[in-house]
């Protein structure tokens, strides 16, 4: 089935190609501080000509929100995949859950009171709930200004 080909490569395909755009002005870099003019030449082809003008950094951000854009919807969450955890990782991650249930979700939040096995028994609904909570947010508040400062509620104090 070619679909199921293209269906599982479509993120590796999005997460490359947003790997490279990234890429673009420190290969230009490259480019420009190469010594050899074979170095100079390689750089420059995979620089796609970059030069750091405010055009080619404008072209630059629309690159970069539009791969963002494409690559969102192919984000594949496989509740299985978390049953393969350490239960210490599980937990780390769930605490997450638990945030996204204190911020806008009461019933996450009360399936989480209920305790550890109430949870990893139902990852599946665990997982939809908490990606709706935070698609939600996202959507409500883009910049960060409101309810979204929420999300980065313990990402503060352990990136601190």
């Amino acid at each position: 089935m070619p679909w199921r080909t293209t269906l599982s490569s479509s993120p590796f395909t999005a997460s490359l190609l947003f790997w490279y755009v990234g890429l673009l002005p420190d290969l230009a870099a490259l480019r420009d501080s190469s010594k050899s003019r074979t170095a100079r030449v390689v750089y420059g082809i995979f620089s796609l000509g970059w030069r750091g003008s405010a055009r080619h950094w404008r072209h630059y951000r629309i690159a970069y929100l539009l791969l963002a854009g494409l690559a969102t919807p192919l984000v594949l969450s496989d509740p299985r995949v978390l049953a393969t955890l350490p239960e210490r990782e599980l937990r780390n991650g769930l605490a997450e859950v638990v945030k996204h249930g204190v911020i806008a979700d009461p019933d996450l939040f009360a399936l989480c009171e209920r305790g550890w096995e109430a949870v990893t028994g139902d990852l599946e609904r665990v997982v939809r709930q908490g990606m709706a909570v935070k698609a939600r947010v996202i959507v409500e508040d883009p910049y960060e200004r409101g309810l979204r400062q929420a999300l980065n509620l313990g990402h503060t104090i352990g990136h601190g």
